[in-house]
């Protein structure tokens, strides 16, 4: 069966970002485990910029004490206000749009394979 109006060529899915500035918008957050057990959370943005617009990349931030301060430089990057101490909830970051600069970091992934990914080395507001 033949299946129309679908462009396969055009499709974004998670994209291997340039090294440089980039304006993405989050889709969507949620808490989870990273692969050693330890409490993170991770982000869905769409990129909305360059020849890019529309892949997805993922922002992945550990909750261990030692490695906050990464979340709240984003957080603020992304206007929300601090919440005292309170914890934070991921829906409020829905929709916001903020500047990320990345550069690329090759790795051995568990295979023993060679990997390049997008690495996020600092958030900045989007206006």
């Amino acid at each position: 069966m033949r299946v129309e109006g679908v462009d396969l060529e055009s499709a974004q899915g998670f994209v291997l970002l340039e090294p440089g500035i980039h304006l993405v918008k989050v889709e969507s957050g949620k808490e989870g485990k990273s692969k050693a057990g330890e409490r993170k959370v991770d982000f869905l943005a769409v990129v909305m910029d360059g020849t890019q617009a529309g892949g997805n990349i993922t922002l992945s931030f550990s909750l261990q004490p030692q490695a906050l301060w990464k979340l709240r430089q984003f957080r603020d990057a992304c206007g929300i206000e601090a919440s005292n101490g309170t914890g934070f909830d991921t829906d409020d970051f829905v929709d916001r749009q903020v500047k990320i600069a990345t550069s690329q970091k090759t790795f051995t992934n568990d295979t023993g394979k060679s990997e390049t990914r997008t690495q996020i080395d600092d958030f900045m507001a989007a206006a």
